[in-house]
């Protein structure tokens, strides 16, 4: 029986409001990603082990999501001697210009499965950036280390301060993913991998009623 997708949107909240909407701080609909990575972009992977042994991408996951449909970060362990695995990569979200400068909370789901890796203890480290273009500046939202377990997408929210956001100023958000193996085991190989999917913030208006 299909999922319902769970609402995480980035959005201004009329006065007075809790509530309510589903659109990102550039007036889109939140990313949930049905169909799309929504313009959201890969930026750089990196393996701490040389091809042919490791490999590291961002890709569209069409049929993983919650309903189908998220980003992925995937460390591909392809040939293991013994080693520690280290593979990095970074998604990036489109540009937006803030509006406000109210506080609010950072929302999205977040999946990690390493078929076949159990053995070697996988884990994600995922760091959740601000990134203000219009300063050269970015600000770090929060850190979360993801350890192996049912598979299951679960929702994460980090608050966000009032003031983080400087209205007329642009942003990107990027998740970026350190994908580890913690026990060193030759043999096992596989992939880990960490989806997003409904992605957003509600950002409050930071004012009274007038």
């Amino acid at each position: 029986m299909p999922q319902a997708r769970t609402s995480r949107s980035i959005r201004r909240l009329p006065c007075g409001s809790t509530g309510g909407g589903g659109r990102d701080i550039s007036g889109r609909q939140r990313n949930g990603f049905s169909g799309s990575s929504e313009g959201w972009t890969g930026l750089s992977t990196s393996c701490n082990q040389p091809a042919p042994l490791c490999n590291v991408q961002n890709v569209y996951a069409a049929t993983e999501g919650s309903p189908p449909g998220s980003i992925e970060s995937r460390t591909d362990i392809l040939v293991n001697g013994g080693q520690l695995f280290t593979g990095l990569a970074t998604w990036r979200s489109p540009a937006f210009t803030a509006t406000t400068v109210g506080s609010g909370v950072f929302e999205y789901d977040r999946q990690l499965t390493a078929p076949g890796l159990a053995s070697v203890e996988p884990a994600v480290t995922v760091e959740e950036v601000l990134v203000n273009e219009t300063a050269g500046t970015s600000k770090s939202l929060g850190v979360e280390q993801i350890l192996l377990g049912d598979g299951v997408f679960r929702g994460r929210s980090t608050p966000v301060k009032g003031g983080t956001l400087t209205a007329g100023s642009r942003y990107h958000l990027e998740m970026r993913s350190r994908m580890t193996t913690n026990s060193a085991q030759a043999g096992p190989t596989g992939s880990i991998a960490v989806r997003f999917d409904n992605v957003g913030a509600p950002i409050p208006d930071p004012g009274p009623c007038r």
